[in-house]
């Protein structure tokens, strides 16, 4: 007797691939920040009392920054990473105003509003421990929500500030005051919030773009030493603290490391283990031929073809051809 035909089953068409989001990765962003700042002042000199102070206004300008960092993504839903912002110093400005009565007179003796303005160069670094919250992925779109906690870094330089009325001081008239801090640093908690979209360009690189509420703590700076040739004997020692919050809108990458696992989906049926060549019940269903019958039974010994070989007929029995049964 002639062996039997084997048939050997094809898989279809690949309709999905689900891909295993976990694994480490690492992130990289540049962005520009809309600064805030909200200044408060102390007097350190022994009874410096500064009547009427007030602080009328101050700012400080944009940034632009960039973030590295590394994470670990868990599933399709959790991810977490520690970053690091590197962010470009803000030119910072306030004007303080007060009674005039404060070691000094204005010129005629009538106590009026005096005023100082002043200036700096603000520059601080951010790091965090983030984690977010990946929404679903439609048509290769991700949008995600985080937080994230850690602490800033502050530089405050160049501090100088400038009376801006003419007064007199121990009954001499003046220019206006001139004061000098030296450069300072200090740390702070700072936290954010976060909210932005990725597109999955591939099953490892991500691009983003997002929005960050930082809040960076307070950076505080040194006393204002009043220079010498102003003729105060009594000098405040005013020390600064600027309160800043930073708006951020950053672009970027994450890049998935390592080798990772995924699977195919087909259009047709599944494949399951078949028999040996004889005698065996192995099944082939759907999918091993256009036909999708399906071949039960070994090579031998009461196996048939049901619909499913080249085109309907069947071998039945012990392997005799039927006269109706054709490839």
């Amino acid at each position: 007797m002639p062996p039997a035909p084997s048939v050997e089953p094809l898989r279809g068409a690949i309709v999905e691939e689900s891909i295993d989001p976990s694994g480490w990765y690492i992130r990289g962003d540049v962005g520009v920040a809309i600064n805030g700042v909200s200044q408060t002042s102390t007097f350190t000199a022994a009874n410096a009392v500064v009547p009427g102070f007030i602080i009328d206004q101050s700012s400080i300008a944009s940034s632009a920054f960039v973030t590295l960092g590394a994470g670990y993504q868990f599933n399709s839903w959790l991810r977490a990473d520690l970053t690091a912002t590197l962010r470009s110093g803000g030119y910072y400005q306030s004007s303080e105003s007060y009674t005039s009565g404060f070691n000094d007179l204005p010129v005629g003796g009538v106590p009026v509003r005096n005023s100082d303005n002043y200036n700096a160069n603000i520059q601080s670094n951010v790091f965090l421990a983030n984690g977010y919250v990946d929404l679903g992925t439609w048509v290769g779109l991700t949008p995600y929500i985080g937080a994230g906690v850690g602490f800033a870094t502050h530089n405050v330089t160049g501090l100088h500030d400038i009376g801006g009325v003419n007064y007199t001081a121990n009954g001499v008239a003046r220019a206006p005051g001139y004061g000098l801090a030296a450069s300072s640093s200090n740390t702070s908690l700072a936290w954010a919030g976060m909210a932005g979209v990725a597109w999955n360009v591939n099953k490892r690189l991500k691009l983003e773009i997002g929005y960050r509420y930082l809040d960076l703590g307070s950076a505080k700076s040194n006393s204002i030493s009043c220079q010498p040739n102003i003729a105060i004997t009594n000098c405040p020692l005013e020390t600064q603290a600027y309160k800043i919050t930073s708006q951020e809108v950053h672009v970027g990458m994450r890049w998935l490391l390592g080798s990772f696992g995924y699977s195919d989906s087909y259009s047709s049926g599944a494949v399951l283990p078949s028999s040996a060549a004889y005698g065996g019940h192995g099944v082939v269903v759907g999918g091993a031929y256009p036909s999708s019958g399906k071949v039960v039974g070994g090579g031998y010994g009461g196996g048939q073809y049901v619909s499913g070989g080249y085109g309907g007929g069947q071998v039945a029995g012990g392997g005799q051809a039927y006269p109706q049964a054709h490839y």
